[in-house]
């Protein structure tokens, strides 16, 4: 019977890891989008400042700026995600001070990256309605 339950519990450990590690592939596929952009999205002054930012939040609050019009990936999972590594990375280096945080800092500029990629494609996706909508 130990033995069984031993099996479980690491069968939904590797589970859950497995998934993890599955969304975070996810979210650096997305982030490397960026350079592939078209040049007429990479020309938009509003990308430029998107794809430049370094500030999670002010990317994020560009979501009042851009609706959301279609099936789109949400961003709350990416952004209860830095939270997470953002409070990670404080705890960190409030127990131990000279470790550097390098790890924390890396994934948050990820989901920086991930977070203007994304808002990137709603704004050209968003533009591209708008002009279907004027066209009729």
């Amino acid at each position: 019977m130990l033995i069984s339950a031993f099996i479980f519990v690491m069968t939904v450990v590797t589970l859950l890891q497995f998934g993890a590690w599955s969304w975070r592939a996810g979210l650096l596929r997305v982030a490397a989008l960026a350079p592939m952009l078209s040049p007429e999205t990479q020309s938009n002054p509003v990308a430029q400042i998107l794809l430049d930012s370094r500030d999670f939040p002010e990317v994020i609050g560009y979501q009042k700026l851009c609706p959301q019009l279609g099936n789109e990936r949400g961003l709350r999972a990416v952004a209860l995600y830095y939270r997470l590594v953002k409070a990670v990375g404080a705890l960190g280096e409030a127990i131990v001070p000279s470790v550097p945080t390098s790890w924390a800092s890396r994934e948050m500029v990820l989901c920086t990256r991930y977070a203007a990629v994304v808002m990137v494609q709603r704004l050209e996706r968003n533009q591209t309605l708008a002009a279907q909508a004027r066209s009729y």
